[in-house]
């Protein structure tokens, strides 16, 4: 164990990110960084004193908390051993930090503009060809876009700064978990993807902020979507494990490479040639990480390059007496797509959903 422990410390001892190193069920290893995070030596403890959800998957990038503080880990297998690298996810996404006022002002401007965009298509309905349609269309589903990019910076930027206004209340989370994949599966239907949900056979309630858990599990969809073909399939489940609900979203499609999947729970926003927050923005991850955080929950991922990729999220299932219990967050009209479902998964779905609406029909 002497020489495992030689060779792990000439090939991590320089590096400043904590990283430990595990081998049947004992840390074996540690570096200076670690014993500086942990306050002290691990060597010999179980990982379990260290991490809430061990064992994670081989190659998976997890967002977990880690002695009090939100963190992501890489999980890796070396010589036989499992190495644990851990950053702390408010010094990974520091860029964060941006004043919610200049978000609410450019959410604001997305709705105003879309508002407009609504008001001329209904005063030229009948008389809009098929090319101006097809100009509002895309000028609708910029502004959603621009909406969910802001939006989404805003609720990071309160989380990183414990700003968010959080309620959490007990939910009963399969009722909740049908409505928002149901309005997803209506807008995927066109794409030629088939969403599919697994409820359990009894009610599963969790103590949980209801917008935010919302905006996860739409975060996961859009994800999901973004990288699934026609013909593709997305699975949500839901179920218990131990003192956790467990929401399960399973895709199909061309899933992640080892460096794409390590970079997950990093903020990177891109945007398309006219500087509008694309379909590749990379703030769903990010916004998941930090939603299970502030919920003391744990976000695994494990990713099979081109054929997949399957998301665990954890939470807590504290059920405080007390409490009313809460239910769907989603208000339907009939079989109107709720909005709120247009603007979470805006850059995942096509632009013919923002096609003028026809009060005839």
């Amino acid at each position: 164990m002497g020489d495992l422990s030689s060779r792990l410390d000439d090939l991590f001892k320089q590096f400043a990110s904590p990283v430990v190193a595990v081998r049947n069920d004992r840390v074996v290893y540690a570096n200076a960084a670690a014993d500086t995070f942990f306050s002290g030596s691990v060597i010999s403890r179980h990982p379990q004193d260290l991490f809430r959800m061990w064992p994670y998957p081989d190659g998976s990038a997890v967002s977990e908390t880690v002695d009090g503080r939100g963190c992501l880990l890489t999980i890796s297998t070396l010589n036989r051993s499992t190495v644990v690298t851990i950053e702390e996810a408010e010094k990974v996404n520091s860029t964060v930090n941006i004043p919610a006022s200049v978000m609410s002002y450019l959410i604001a401007n997305a709705n105003t503009v879309r508002m407009g965009l609504d008001v001329i298509q209904k005063k030229l309905l009948g008389s809009i060809d098929g090319r101006t349609a097809m100009y509002f269309s895309a000028m609708s589903q910029s502004c959603c876009r621009l909406q969910r990019a802001a939006d989404n910076l805003s609720t990071l930027a309160a989380l990183g700064d414990n700003s968010y206004p959080f309620c959490p209340r007990p939910t009963e989370i399969g009722a909740f978990l049908s409505d928002v994949v149901s309005s997803a599966r209506d807008l995927s239907r066109d794409l030629g993807i088939e969403i599919s949900y697994s409820p359990p056979d009894k009610l599963v309630s969790a103590v949980c902020d209801g917008d935010l858990l919302e905006k996860l599990v739409f975060a996961l969809l859009s994800n999901s979507l973004e990288h699934c073909s026609a013909g593709g399939h997305i699975r949500v489940a839901l179920s218990d494990y131990g003192d956790n609900v467990v929401i399960s979203v399973d895709d199909d499609g061309e899933g992640m490479s080892a460096q794409t999947l390590s970079q997950a729970f990093r903020m990177s926003p891109v945007t398309d040639s006219l500087g509008i927050p694309g379909a590749h923005s990379k703030l769903g991850l990010p916004l998941c990480s930090a939603i299970a955080s502030r919920h003391g929950g744990t976000v695994i991922i494990e990713s099979r390059e081109g054929e997949g990729c399957s998301v665990r999220v954890l939470l807590k299932a504290d059920r405080p007496s007390g409490l009313v219990l809460r239910t769907t967050p989603i208000v339907r009209s009939g079989q109107h797509i709720p909005a709120r479902a247009l603007v979470e998964l805006s850059s995942a779905i096509k632009r013919e959903h923002y096609l003028p609406f026809d009060p005839e029909l």
